[in-house]
């Protein structure tokens, strides 16, 4: 019977994160839509404006549905410790993920640009004194090492299918699908033993990596807030080995 009742809540949990993809998955494809488009500068406005809405409404809906499957863990978790068991490893899978919000104590660095501007790039097109996304993945790998166990930058979820690069021309950084600017300030939070994360950005040479031109400024929290992921996580190749 317990075993049962714990098929039926798993059945509810993924039931609604289907809805949830489905939903995301379209935020997606607007955005497809939105970057190939090659419409007038007007009626890119105006699509933009209606996509921002439809992602917006989509969003909301994605929230709706994701507080019903926190209900169904709920009812789970307290129907029996098989459920228990299914909720708490489901509940680590979303974390890894990142397809939910996170707090907890930790670290929060903020890289704040000083004098710097695009205006002073090169005969390249690049600025060979401003913050690239190399930089940064320097930055995340010592965290990463540190045991963070949540990672965000400019309130951009870090998840294993994050990419960070800079663009060719060293203009903009690439934090998966956002665009961050290296002229204006960076905020990088990372959740995890803060007393450990925060030696780890004090080794000397670590914050090395962070140009001249710009000022690091770190310091431990008792609680930080990360917000989950809005993109979608599926696998088209890689699948699970049966035993």
């Amino acid at each position: 019977m317990k075993k049962f009742g714990a098929q039926i809540g798993v059945a509810f949990v993924c039931c609604i994160l289907g809805f949830m993809i489905a939903h995301q998955l379209k935020i997606v494809s607007f955005q497809d839509t939105k970057q190939n488009t090659g419409m007038e500068s007007a009626e890119i406005s105006e699509e933009l404006n209606k996509l921002s809405k439809e992602k917006s409404d989509l969003q909301k809906k994605v929230n709706e549905l994701q507080s019903q499957v926190k209900g169904y863990q709920n009812a789970a978790a307290s129907s029996g410790s098989m459920n228990k068991q299914i909720v708490n490893e489901l509940n680590t899978s979303n974390m890894l993920i990142g397809s939910v919000d996170v707090t907890g104590p930790g670290i929060i660095l903020v890289i704040t640009p000083q004098n710097i501007s695009s205006s002073t790039n090169n005969s390249t097109g690049q600025n060979n004194d401003v913050i690239t996304g190399e930089d940064l993945l320097y930055l995340i790998n010592e965290l990463n090492f540190s045991q963070a166990e949540a990672i965000s930058i400019n309130d951009v979820r870090i998840t294993s299918m994050t990419g960070i690069r800079s663009s060719s021309g060293g203009s903009d950084i690439f934090v998966g699908d956002d665009r961050i600017s290296p002229y204006e300030k960076i905020t990088i939070k990372a959740i995890g033993d803060s007393k450990l994360l925060y030696s780890a950005l004090s080794y000397p040479g670590v914050l090395s990596s962070v140009p001249s031109g710009y000022k690091a400024d770190y310091d431990k929290y008792g609680s930080i807030k990360i917000g989950k992921t809005n993109k979608v996580i599926k696998f088209d190749y890689a699948k699970p080995i049966s035993k």
